[in-house]
């Protein structure tokens, strides 16, 4: 199999059956009307399955396509499980005192839920990605692939969000925690702004001593 349909596949299985906490939510929305649902989750399941794909094509290499794949399976896992259920967003916060978390803590968390849920949506999943043969390329056409693949990821990302503009801003407006609803890229977003905390620069008023 080509790394483009290993990249899609992956994508497509991420934003739709593990975002089943996003899915679940945006149901319960008392402004969401049937049709506008129907609306708004055909724009997230695009944004996120082209949002991915774009992400992925980046690592779409022979040896790193299927560890960079099985990185956001699992964290695609375990946000799902944790969302639904305790009914918490992923954000910032919640990122550090998961970070923070120590062993004990950790082992009051593992339960049968937790393992099943994580066996669906990632071990099987992955079994039949490690099990899957890659179609082998040569270094200046896989690159080539990979750019065609990331262009073309972003092209359509920026056009299905033009056309779902409206739409897509008004949850995100009106409802703010949704965003810390989709899955995995919440969670990557979460360690990005983390990562990055101690490079900024500090805008607060050092005031003189009277």
């Amino acid at each position: 199999m080509r790394p483009l349909w290993l990249v899609v596949l992956a994508s497509i299985w991420i934003a739709t059956v593990c975002n089943v906490a996003l899915w679940r939510e945006l149901s319960r929305l008392p402004g969401l009307s049937g049709g506008q649902l129907a609306v708004i989750s055909v724009a997230l399941v695009l944004v996120i399955t082209l949002a991915t794909t774009a992400l992925l094509s980046l690592m779409a290499w022979r040896w790193t396509l299927k560890p960079a794949i099985t990185v956001f399976l699992l964290s695609a896992a375990f946000g799902a499980y944790f969302m639904m259920a305790y009914g918490v967003v992923i954000d910032k916060t919640m990122m550090v005192n998961t970070l923070q978390t120590d062993v004990r803590e950790t082992r009051d968390l593992l339960n049968w839920r937790l393992m099943a849920t994580v066996l669906v949506l990632a071990v099987l999943p992955l079994v039949l990605l490690w099990r899957q043969k890659v179609r082998r390329a040569s270094a200046a056409r896989q690159l080539l692939g990979n750019l065609g693949t990331l262009a073309g990821a972003s092209v359509l990302l920026v056009l299905v969000v033009f056309l779902f503009f409206q739409s897509i801003a008004s949850v995100m407006r009106n409802y703010t925690h949704v965003r810390y609803l989709i899955n995995p890229l919440n969670s990557f977003y979460a360690l990005g702004a983390i990562a990055a905390k101690p490079f900024q620069r500090d805008e607060s008023v050092v005031l003189p001593l009277l």
